[in-house]
């Protein structure tokens, strides 16, 4: 009892009393309701979402893929029946390469990016995402070296030392992104590597080409002041009064420029048949001071490999909307660390597999 407490403990009495009488019945409609994590959640599933271009014939057979996915982690045992967050499902389909580039002369797939989020019941915020991109390899964006220019590879993404994986999830690669925050379990068809090398002479001719661009630039001429402001004009003056020797520092890089393209170009002219066909390896993108690229051998100090998402990966006589290649990514959010990884000890792995690996 309160009288006999101390004086301090006694002010702290009607204090407790009251905090006991707010607590009590929130601890009694606590025991009477399921608490917010218990709640039963629901499936919220948007409809597809297709880009204006994507092939129409192509719809069906990628939609199937795209419900056969989502049949495989409704079977989890934490999404079977959601308890406290709800899951909602968002899809996007596009028609580009696998680069995920629009506008491109390489081959086109019809892809797909499936965003699933258990959003909790009662802040709202995702307490985990599951990511699946079906034919779409755009994860690795972050390495590019440039691109190829031939008929052949027009608009070609090279990657520079892309990363190799950080660890193997059964017989598939586990992929870092650029940033390094994300981890992708990256699934193929095709029994090949996910990228192939880049000769040399591809890289030299996307070299010259670059450099031709450059070389091609003509100095702009000084209109007149487009205004009366005293400052503009004082600049547009002092502009008109150097134009001899911003002329002349402008043909000294030109000269420059046209040095480097010739130096290239005799690069290539010179260059073997199997020195053409040799893998691209090199310490430095840029030409050296004499205007060439310096190529590297394999196993060399700071040998970085240039290489491209390797077509192979795509069978063409395929029906369009075959799911050819999924990248599969979980994440946590702030308020459940752990979700991350429980969901990716309960996915059903091979069944994800078999839709990429088994399907007709």
């Amino acid at each position: 009892m309160c009288h006999r407490h101390t004086f301090a403990e006694r002010r702290l009495c009607p204090v407790l009393a009251a905090l006991f009488l707010l607590a009590g019945p929130a601890r009694l409609h606590g025991q009477a309701a399921e608490p917010a994590r218990q709640q039963p959640g629901k499936w919220n599933l948007k409809p597809i979402r297709w880009s204006s271009d994507f092939p129409a014939d192509a719809r069906p057979r990628l939609t199937q893929a795209i419900n056969e996915i989502v049949a495989v982690l409704r079977k989890t045992q934490t999404l079977a029946q959601p308890r406290g967050f709800d899951v909602n499902v968002d899809t996007h389909a596009e028609w580009h390469d696998l680069d995920n580039q629009l506008e491109t002369g390489q081959p086109k797939y019809t892809a797909a990016d499936i965003s699933v989020e258990l959003v909790s019941k009662t802040g709202g915020q995702p307490l985990a995402t599951i990511g699946i991109r079906v034919n779409d390899l755009s994860l690795f964006a972050g390495w590019e070296a440039g691109h190829g220019v031939s008929e052949a590879d027009a608009g070609a993404r090279f990657l520079n030392d892309p990363p190799e994986p950080f660890e193997m999830r059964g017989e598939w690669p586990v992929y870092h992104d650029s940033s390094e925050r994300e981890s992708w379990v990256v699934m193929t068809r095709a029994k090949v590597p996910v990228f192939a090398p880049v000769p040399r002479e591809r890289y030299l001719r996307y070299e010259i080409a670059e450099t031709q661009k450059v070389n091609g630039r003509q100095m702009a001429t000084l209109k007149p002041p487009p205004s009366n402001d005293p400052q503009v004009v004082a600049a547009w003056k002092e502009a008109q009064r150097r134009m001899a020797e911003i002329r002349q520092t402008f043909d000294q890089s030109k000269a420059a420029i046209q040095k480097q393209l010739d130096a290239l170009n005799q690069q290539l002219a010179g260059a073997t048949a199997s020195d053409r066909q040799a893998p691209t390896y090199f310490s430095n993108p840029n030409p050296t001071e004499n205007g060439t690229i310096e190529f590297l051998q394999r196993g060399d100090p700071d040998a970085k490999a240039v290489v491209y998402r390797n077509r192979a990966l795509m069978n063409d006589r395929l029906p369009r909307g075959t799911p050819q290649i999924l990248t599969i990514r979980v994440d946590s959010g702030d308020e459940a660390p752990e979700l991350a990884s429980q969901l990716e000890k309960e996915l059903e792995w091979a069944a994800l597999e078999k839709t990429v690996v088994s399907a007709p």
